[in-house]
């Protein structure tokens, strides 16, 4: 059976969706808890609300001699989420986030 007619048949999303769920989801959840990596290494929050920018929450990547973490899983994310609407950035709650993050990704 083809790849795609198996996940059709347990309707499941593509791995990649899946991937792409996860992270985004542990990128909202270490905003919320200071114990995780500290983000003054990894990246900022933008300053400005510009047309690209419309929600304080888009981050920027500092540059790679003051960023030890390069290749991680942090730099990897900030392009999808720097592409997620603010509503879903601003969902409040992991759970919210979730949830609006499924709808956004066509999750069901």
């Amino acid at each position: 059976m083809e790849y795609e007619e198996c996940l059709r048949k347990l309707k499941w999303p593509a791995l990649e969706t899946r991937r792409l769920f996860r992270s985004l989801a542990e990128c909202y959840d270490s905003f919320d808890d200071l114990n995780k990596p500290n983000f003054d290494n990894l990246f900022e929050f933008t300053k400005c609300l510009s047309i690209h920018a419309n929600y304080p929450y888009k981050l920027y990547v500092k540059p790679a001699k003051c960023n030890p973490y390069t290749y991680s899983f942090f730099i990897r994310i900030v392009q999808d989420w720097n592409s997620l609407p603010g509503s879903i950035v601003e969902a409040g709650s992991l759970s919210r986030f979730k949830s609006a993050l499924m709808l956004f990704l066509n999750i069901h």
